[in-house]
């Protein structure tokens, strides 16, 4: 039962983080720029993940959201996605995956 609990405060937890996330994101989408899927990835996994961590914590999103923010793991993700973006634009040229530093 407790599992059970917990597992449904953790799926309660990444939607709303994701829904969250979501209107962000197309609420600031500039006039005339249609939804980038691409563009939009890594702030749907941001904000899953602050849903995750408010759901395991009890914590409001606000307060999961600012960890987040503080800790650098969304600075992480953006980075890790645009290398893993940049990765396999190169595979689709080269052949290969490679991250070449600027």
């Amino acid at each position: 039962m407790v599992w059970q609990n917990l597992a449904l405060d953790v799926l309660k937890g990444l939607g709303a983080g994701l829904i969250g996330a979501m209107v962000g994101y197309v609420k600031n989408l500039p006039e005339g720029q249609t939804f980038d899927f691409k563009k939009a990835t890594p702030i749907l996994v941001i904000g899953g993940i602050v849903g995750l961590v408010a759901a395991l914590n009890g914590w409001s999103l606000t307060q999961a959201n600012d960890w987040i923010a503080l800790s650098g793991i969304a600075i992480m993700l953006n980075w890790v996605w645009s290398a893993m973006l940049k990765a396999y634009a190169n595979k689709q040229t080269t052949g290969k995956f490679i991250v070449k530093a600027k």
